[in-house]
């Protein structure tokens, strides 16, 4: 059984395929990483020289010096391989159902999901948070980075990983290994766990889910920024083990539970992984009763 499940993987050409898709997709952020590299003592003497406080270094530091690189180097690659060059227009408004719409939709899906793991945790009386009177400009601005963050990541697992591997072989493949590796991608982050890590992984495959069957990559993209913003600038709550500097609300005491963890936050969380599987298995059936509701209007139009 095993030998048939090679051979056939062989004469799909899956593993080759999946191969280069992943050293493609590594050579490009390897090219990404090392251009933030040669940047980051450029904004650190900005701010040795109090050209930038050290708010604002944080979320150019944390949340748009590394991503700018990777955009420039994952959109050369779709379009510098021919096969890939399909993808580009997945991540524009107008392909599909990118538009304000579903990038709305997005948006409360992550202030709801998230929202609901803060009310859990400030209930069981794991945190509690003090108004911080924050800067409004400062907010502003890190709303603007989280989404730049959370575009260049949606665009390397949802947009390139995601594309390339549905069209070569399997939908259900291209939500599966992105997220797995999206997972991987955190597995050094400050505190994780083994709750951390898987859910981190369903949230990719939330990620991957929401893109395919809501055909719109920027639910995925507003989803994943309002998830992080929620926790990081409202809330002031670690982001996959990072705290930030700026925020709405400050930590006055937390502690460890189930519901939530000191070092990692809600993500590491079971509320987190309730949330997780609850919408694994509703987006299908919210994608389904949609197609239901669209067929019905189309057939009363005619």
């Amino acid at each position: 059984m095993f030998s048939n499940l090679i051979k056939k993987i062989k004469q799909t050409g899956l593993f080759y395929n999946i191969f280069f898709i992943f050293a493609a997709a590594l050579l490009a952020a390897a090219i990404g990483f090392s251009l933030f590299v040669l940047a980051l003592p450029q904004l650190e003497s900005l701010q040795d020289k109090n050209l930038i406080n050290a708010k604002v270094f944080f979320i150019l530091r944390y949340y748009v010096s590394p991503f700018i690189p990777l955009i420039i180097a994952f959109v050369l690659l779709t379009r510098i391989i021919k096969k890939y060059n399909f993808i580009t227009k997945t991540f524009w408004f107008g392909y599909q159902n990118n538009n304000f719409k579903w990038a709305l939709i997005g948006l409360g899906f992550g202030f709801a999901a998230n929202g609901l793991g803060v009310l859990v945790a400030v209930l069981n009386k794991n945190i509690s948070l003090v108004f911080a009177s924050e800067n409004f400009l400062l907010i502003l601005l890190a709303s603007a980075a989280v989404l730049i963050q959370s575009f260049t990541e949606e665009m390397m697992f949802r947009g390139f990983l995601f594309q390339a591997i549905a069209k070569a072989h399997k939908p259900w493949l291209g939500i599966i290994l992105p997220a797995l590796v999206f997972s991987a991608a955190h597995f050094f982050n400050p505190g994780i766990s083994t709750l951390g890590k898987i859910n981190i992984f369903l949230i990719g495959a939330v990620f991957g889910l929401g893109t395919y069957y809501f055909k719109s990559f920027w639910w995925a993209v507003t989803f994943h920024a309002s998830w992080n913003f929620t926790q990081n600038f409202i809330f002031g709550l670690p982001n996959s083990g990072v705290f930030s500097q700026i925020s709405v609300f400050k930590l006055k005491n937390s502690t460890d539970s189930l519901f939530y963890s000191t070092s990692f936050g809600i993500e590491q969380s079971v509320t987190a992984l309730a949330v997780e599987i609850l919408l694994i298995a509703a987006i299908p059936l919210i994608a389904s009763r949609q197609k239901k509701r669209i067929i019905i209007e189309e057939k009363q139009k005619n």
